[in-house]
């Protein structure tokens, strides 16, 4: 079991995703698949009920103070290497993208705190998975496995990789 930042406010793939809009959601993404995607695409990733699984997201609750949505994924250990497993418990940090579905509401081009330009604003969420992933949409100091931990200053990264011996969960 280890600490994850689902989401974070801030601008992914041109579109603002603002912490009044998804913290109000938080609550569905409540026992969703942790699943590993060998692809990434635009930041929501193509699940499919073919991925594979290798835990699910518990105890999910919006942090207003940090403008983010933090859970626990529950790992199942036997889908790690034992490497990967044992980088994994020592805190090291790893890159995770929320998939989701939302509604997109167009507006004029405008620019966020971070400098970062939008053109559309996300609403109304729906989560679908939580991927890992070597090109989260959510940058690693803001989003994924690890980064909340008791441990803020151990910034190495890690990309584990599931045993290939273990068959996906059905």
């Amino acid at each position: 079991v280890i600490p994850v930042v689902l989401q974070a406010e801030g601008v992914r793939n041109g579109n603002l995703q603002r912490n009044d809009d998804f913290s109000k959601d938080a609550r569905w993404y409540e026992g969703i698949p942790v699943i590993v995607l060998e692809e990434h695409y635009l930041g929501c990733p193509p699940a499919s009920n073919k991925s594979t699984k290798v835990g699910q997201i518990r105890e999910v609750k919006a942090n207003s103070d940090k403008r983010r949505i933090e859970a626990k994924a529950v790992l199942f250990n036997d889908r790690f290497n034992h490497d990967d497993l044992e980088r994994i418990r020592a805190g090291e940090k790893f890159g995770g993208s929320i998939g989701f579905w939302a509604e997109t509401e167009p507006t004029e081009p405008q620019t966020w705190s971070d400098g970062r330009t939008y053109t559309a604003i996300e609403k109304n969420f729906f989560g679908d998975h939580f991927a890992i992933t070597p090109k989260p949409a959510c940058p690693l100091d803001k989003c994924g496995f690890n980064v909340n931990s008791k441990e803020p200053d151990n910034m190495t990264e890690v990309t584990p990789k599931v045993d290939p011996a273990v068959t996906p969960a059905e």
